[in-house]
């Protein structure tokens, strides 16, 4: 799949910037929502702008609604706009960020490694030990990359059927990883969403992690919660309650249809 390094640098450029890295995390609280104070790691450089569209809403279920960040303030993906990052390079990845509910010694941040999924050389990596569950008063930890662009506009996905990558590793006891798209109504308005109170709840679904690499397709109709994703979302995270994990990512795409079993960067 042609990678749009276009969208690239609109993507990684908005989670670079130290005032809106709160917006492209799952919150300064708890990303499963409860009490906690989360904590994201996120870098990048400059890159170019992105064009909004007269698109609005919040993507949820129809109605009326209450206003969003989103009102007027979207940009809509196109095909084109798939690739997401398949970490060969360092332009894209700086964009991803990764939080825990554990102290930092215990905590390696997502980073690139080597060897990546379907023949690929490098892919990302994220571990940690003792981390606070939600049943011990936490929120575990997860990783994740924001959607909004450069000039803070959400994401339009109504061109996408849902999200594509390949995962290997162990999370937790029963290796239950779940996957979340942040969502405007579900965020906390102080990170960049609508939410005022019981925030985070983001739609996801759970999936298991194996010892090998494995890929992982998830449209936006699986992804369960109490909003629906139809047209719109701030990003995509990935969280563990821990307390242990050692996780591994690869060959992340948004897909139409049915999502590309090779190397996406082709």
């Amino acid at each position: 799949m042609k990678r749009n390094r276009a969208l690239h640098l609109s993507i990684y450029t908005v989670c670079g910037a130290l005032a809106l890295a709160s917006a492209c995390s799952s919150g300064t609280g708890d990303p499963n929502g409860g009490a906690g104070a989360g904590s994201a790691s996120s870098s990048g450089s400059g890159g170019s702008s992105s064009s909004s569209s007269s698109a609005g809403g919040s993507g949820g279920s129809g109605g009326s609604s209450p206003p969003s960040v989103c009102d007027d303030n979207v940009r809509v993906l196109t095909v084109d706009d798939a690739f997401v990052d398949d970490f060969e390079t360092e332009m894209a990845f700086p964009g991803w960020y990764s939080f825990a509910d554990t102290d930092a010694a215990n905590f390696s941040k997502i980073a690139r490694e080597g060897e990546g999924a379907v023949t690929t050389t490098m892919a990302a990596h994220v571990s940690g030990t003792g981390i606070k569950a939600p049943t011990d008063g936490g929120f575990g930890a997860g990783f994740g990359f924001g959607l909004k662009d450069a000039n803070g506009a959400c994401a339009g996905i109504s061109a996408f059927d849902g999200i594509s990558f390949w995962a290997k590793g162990t999370a937790g006891a029963d290796n239950a990883l779940r996957v979340q798209a942040v969502h405007p109504a579900t965020q906390a308005k102080a990170d960049g969403g609508d939410c005022e109170t019981n925030c985070y709840n983001h739609p996801g679904k759970n999936i298991t992690l194996t010892s090998e690499w494995k890929q992982y397709t998830i449209k936006w109709n699986e992804l369960a919660g109490s909003v629906q994703v139809k047209d719109v979302i701030l990003g995509l995270s990935w969280i563990t309650p821990g307390p242990d994990f050692d996780i591994w990512i690869d060959e992340v795409t948004l897909f139409a249809g049915t999502a590309p079993t090779g190397p996406i960067g082709k």
